[in-house]
């Protein structure tokens, strides 16, 4: 499961119902600097280079709600992300947690800042 996860070009982050780290991808342990050690660890201990100071309040909002976040955020070095919260389901429908996608979007949007910058003829 974990190559799977790792040949997706999407970060991910599971957190289980107390929003304790489960399971990430290589893209998200670049992102959000995590390593092996930090399974099971609280996502509020996690640093990050994301400009998102209320992840753990949306990650409890969607755990509680079952509705999903999504919002375009910044990080410390400029990049862009589409940051999607959602509950994670077992097979049973069992609402186990959440998961947090994260997509890389910076050239999608310095594609739109050009655009609008551009001089018109």
């Amino acid at each position: 499961m974990q190559n799977v996860l790792n040949s997706i070009e999407i970060a991910v982050l599971f957190l289980d119902q107390n929003l304790n780290v489960r399971r990430y991808t290589e893209r998200a342990a670049a992102i959000i600097s995590l390593r092996e050690s930090d399974i099971g660890r609280p996502l509020s201990d996690l640093t990050s280079s994301l400009r998102y100071p209320e992840l753990q309040d949306d990650a409890s909002r969607t755990l509680e709600t079952l509705a999903t976040s999504e919002k375009q955020i910044t990080t410390s070095d400029d990049r862009w992300f589409s940051v999607r919260i959602i509950p994670y389901r077992r097979l049973d429908n069992v609402i186990d947690g959440v998961v947090i996608t994260l997509v890389d979007i910076t050239e999608t949007k310095n594609l739109e800042s050009a655009l609008r910058h551009k001089p018109e003829a």
